[in-house]
């Protein structure tokens, strides 16, 4: 492991990682893959972090195991803040005391898989529907809505976000840096260069995470523990210095190369290299922002 030059900033915010507890909250008849468990006592061994935002992964039965999780973590993680990150399925029909309920254990943001269950011909239309249903919640709310939509849906679909009325005063958050492709040269990329202006020009509203940066590893890195960030990541993180926050992706599940039925065993991934990596990369002040500060404005109230 590479040694850090100076100490990581306290407070840090894990913004995008899940808990899965199947034997007490069973996965969804429908799921794609079947991760591994990894309990709250499991994150308590693993994490680098003090503040979280529990994100729900698509292989969930619903919402049920993320409120148990922080009504829990209220109890056991005193000096911590935690928040969560939703999904609201078509067939939910969610009341206002049901909102205000989660609203009050921590729920702040509502989740789009992007184009994840798209039957149609169309992603970006399914996308933009998806969006329209979930502003409903939202308005009501206060609500952030968040995707891993890709890179190119992202740049047909902002410039409708931030002008169409209906979705006045909502924020975005644009999951796993966009998606945007590790491989390409950051220097002659200009899907990329686009969505980064259409990012700064709307900076008041959305923002991107950071995340899953192991999932973008090259063939010569030894298995979890990159040996270099992936470039897009840092032009994203520059470019966006007030609009960026980080997750770690934990316990970094797999959803490539088994049966459904079976279990597949979560990735070993070293968080603190992958830290070590973002401060080397990445000027003080930014580090602060990425990790602590831009997460505290969106999420401790």
């Amino acid at each position: 492991m590479t040694t850090a030059s100076r100490p990581l900033p306290s407070g840090i915010w894990d913004c995008h990682f899940h808990i899965m507890d199947p034997d007490t909250f069973p996965y969804g008849a429908h799921r794609s893959y079947t991760p591994a468990g990894a309990t709250m006592e499991m994150l308590r061994e693993s994490t680098p972090a003090q503040n979280f935002l529990l994100v729900q992964a698509s292989v969930e039965d619903g919402e049920a195991g993320i409120l148990h999780h922080l009504e829990r973590a209220k109890t056991e993680w005193p000096n911590s803040i935690w928040r969560a990150e939703i999904e609201v399925p078509k067939d939910r029909d969610f009341s206002k005391e049901d909102l205000e309920k989660m609203h009050e254990l921590g729920v702040r943001v509502v989740r789009l898989h992007g184009e994840i269950g798209n039957t149609g011909s169309d992603p970006n239309q399914y996308i933009k529907e998806e969006f329209v249903r979930l502003a409903k919640v939202c308005r009501e709310t206060g609500w952030i809505i968040s995707s891993m939509s890709p890179l190119t849906a992202w740049i047909e679909v902002i410039p409708w976000l931030v002008t169409d009325p209906q979705f006045m005063g909502i924020r975005f958050i644009i999951e796993h840096s966009a998606r945007a492709d590790p491989k390409r040269d950051v220097h002659d990329y200009p899907e990329l260069d686009k969505f980064l202006q259409l990012a700064l020009a709307n900076k008041d509203r959305i923002y991107v995470k950071v995340c899953g940066i192991n999932r973008r590893e090259l063939p010569s890195d030894p298995p979890g523990k990159m040996k270099a960030l992936p470039q897009a990541d840092i032009k994203i993180a520059t470019t966006l210095p007030d609009n960026v926050i980080w997750g770690s992706d934990w316990p970094h599940t797999n959803s490539h190369g088994q049966p459904r039925e079976e279990w597949t065993p979560n990735k070993a991934v070293d968080l603190h290299n992958e830290l070590n990596l973002l401060q080397q990369a990445l000027p003080e002040d930014l580090l602060d922002r990425l990790l602590v500060g831009n997460a505290a404005k969106l999420f401790s109230s």
